[in-house]
């Protein structure tokens, strides 16, 4: 049991710093905007579907950054191509597959909610 939880302890930290150093890159002007995607994200990933919330947030200029962030932490997490098709890649999933990458997701950008909310403080 110590080991579960050493293990799990070991991801949340491995997300937290991801999502640290991906919101400490963004310039002041473009934080709040950041912000608000990030905190709608998780939401429209409950509410539509993890593809239809990444197929949406692709496709707006402004929600962009967030989207690229999320695949940058899938990438590196699951050690997939940084250059590959990441729609594709999760429209091919089982449905396991799918769930489990849809908890991961959530579970990522919770931190990514944190660190833009404190850095907009800043």
């Amino acid at each position: 049991m110590t080991n579960t939880i050493s293990f799990l302890y070991t991801i949340e930290q491995e997300r937290a710093q991801k999502a640290y150093d991906l919101v400490q890159g963004i310039n002041d002007e473009k934080i709040k905007e950041y912000k608000s995607a990030a905190d709608k994200f998780p939401a429209m990933i409950v509410n539509c579907g993890l593809l239809q919330a990444l197929s949406f947030y692709k496709s707006k200029k402004q929600l962009k950054p967030a989207f690229n962030d999320l695949k940058t932490w899938f990438c590196k997490y699951y050690n997939w191509d940084a250059n590959t098709d990441f729609l594709g890649k999760i429209m091919k999933l089982g449905v396991f597959e799918y769930r489990e990458k849809t908890q991961e997701a959530l579970a990522f950008l919770t931190w990514l909610k944190r660190f833009a909310d404190i850095n907009m403080k800043k």
